[in-house]
């Protein structure tokens, strides 16, 4: 539903805030949008009124099983595997420091120029 309010140059029915379709005429931002919200109210007036009136609720046309659901996923990332068969153990890589301890640099706050040094 699209409320549309009359052009204020050829009384046509437009958008609110666009320009008018028929003669072009621009929009007058004020009385378009004092007419838009009339307009909406009138319409609406009914609804906004109107005693609630709660929707129907509907049941389920089967009873429900209370077992338990079970799903079986297949993910083909891997070969599959017979039960019981153990897994390959993950490899452990070892951690190596990028550079050896007595080249290592370390930041002292004291120093004026701000630079890193060498560790001590």
């Amino acid at each position: 539903m699209q409320i549309t309010v009359a052009c204020h140059s050829c009384d046509k029915p437009k958008r609110p805030l666009a320009t008018c379709p028929t003669c072009h005429a621009p929009a007058a931002p004020e009385p378009e949008l004092h007419a838009w919200r009339l307009s909406l109210h009138a319409r609406h007036l009914a609804r906004i009124t109107k005693e609630p009136v709660a929707a129907a609720v509907e049941l389920p046309t089967r009873a429900r099983s209370l077992k338990p659901l079970r799903a079986v996923l297949v993910l083909d990332i891997e070969p599959a595997r017979a039960p019981g068969e153990e897994r390959d153990p993950a490899p452990i890589i070892p951690f190596e420091p990028a550079l050896p301890a007595d080249e290592a640099l370390s930041f002292d706050w004291n120093d004026e120029p701000r630079r890193l040094r060498k560790s001590a």
